[in-house]
């Protein structure tokens, strides 16, 4: 087994290409629970992007990464990774 073989093909991450966004977006009101955790997901990792306000879910998009923490702890499926909105639909990566 030879090691190492993948060194030459790593970047700095000043090298990366960040054209390409992808955000959350709630895509089914009626499955969120508004449970929270995704909120707490989201505030654990250090982005504070998610809120809950009298029940429902806010998504500030313009400081999101699309780490997807979030996505992982809502279990009831309402958030998605999107390419973005058009035409008032969320267009989902997958």
């Amino acid at each position: 087994m030879r090691c190492g073989l993948a060194l030459d093909k790593l970047k700095s991450h000043q090298s990366l290409d960040r054209s390409h966004r992808v955000t959350p977006a709630l895509i089914s009101p009626e499955a969120c629970t508004s449970c929270g955790r995704c909120v707490i997901a989201c505030r654990d990792g250090g982005y504070h992007v998610l809120s809950l306000h009298k029940g429902t879910l806010v998504i500030d998009t313009s400081r999101c990464d699309g780490c997807s923490f979030a996505i992982m702890y809502a279990l009831s499926g309402a958030i998605v990774l999107t390419e973005g909105v058009q035409d008032g639909k969320a267009h989902t990566r997958c």
